[in-house]
């Protein structure tokens, strides 16, 4: 398997998104996400992506238990992001960090996101100081590579990487669909969900924009969605 251009850590060019996983109730059913686990890394990738705020916090802890505590560090990489409503002030930072580095069962996040960043929370990341400080966190060894997921206009991301050149990598997601129509009473629906990794070393257009990015990965999931014509 090729591994990705610009991050070579990175095993091919797709990634397990913990956004979503096998339900047991209201818990993770383990059992079904270890076999889906084993048999991405079978595969030979190995990129995990979660937020704080997935499945209420279950994502983090499924991956401790079935990723982290099952597979050597070297053999899986891991995503993580500060989300807005998880902190109010600069000082607040660090320690959420370091609480979802327990939660992940691990000592290091390999990327480390500023997420869904747009005009407004934008504000609040600038008055809280996230960017620098998580930037300083790369520093001090608890994130590899450090960047964020975007979700709004051309000029808002421009705005987002003149003021912090620090940043490695952006998440876009685009959504579309394909609909195959097998009778007139039922249809099948392909929803991808890809999260494309941009990375700060060649040109690529972006809503009539250039900016200092080239698709280098395309992650994520399909969702089949069954849709009765009645």
């Amino acid at each position: 398997m090729e591994n990705n251009k610009f991050f070579p850590e990175v095993h091919g060019n797709l990634g397990f998104g913990c956004m979503r996983l096998p339900m047991n109730g209201d818990k993770v059913d383990y059992d079904e996400f270890i076999k889906m686990a084993d048999a991405f890394t079978d595969a030979g990738f190995n990129y995990f992506d979660t937020a704080h705020g997935y499945i209420s916090g279950k994502s983090e802890t499924a991956i401790r238990d079935c990723v982290a505590g099952r597979y050597a560090r070297s053999k899986f990489l891991l995503a993580n992001k500060l989300t807005e409503p998880y902190f109010n002030s600069q000082e607040e930072i660090r320690p959420f960090v370091e609480s979802q580095l327990r939660l992940c069962g691990v000592d290091y996040f390999d990327f480390y996101l500023m997420h869904a960043q747009n005009a407004k929370n934008y504000k609040k990341f600038t008055r809280c100081k996230a960017y620098e400080t998580c930037y300083g966190l790369k520093e001090a060894g608890l994130i590899r590579h450090f960047g964020l997921s975007f979700h709004d206009k051309a000029d808002v991301l421009d705005m987002i990487l003149t003021e912090h050149p620090e940043v490695e990598f952006v998440q876009i997601q685009l959504k579309f669909s394909l609909s195959l129509k097998y009778s007139k009473y039922l249809s099948i629906q392909i929803l991808f969900s890809s999260v494309l990794i941009l990375s700060k070393y060649s040109k690529t257009s972006f809503e009539n924009t250039t900016l200092p990015f080239l698709i280098s990965t395309v992650l994520f999931c399909i969702d089949i969605v069954y849709t009765p014509f009645l």
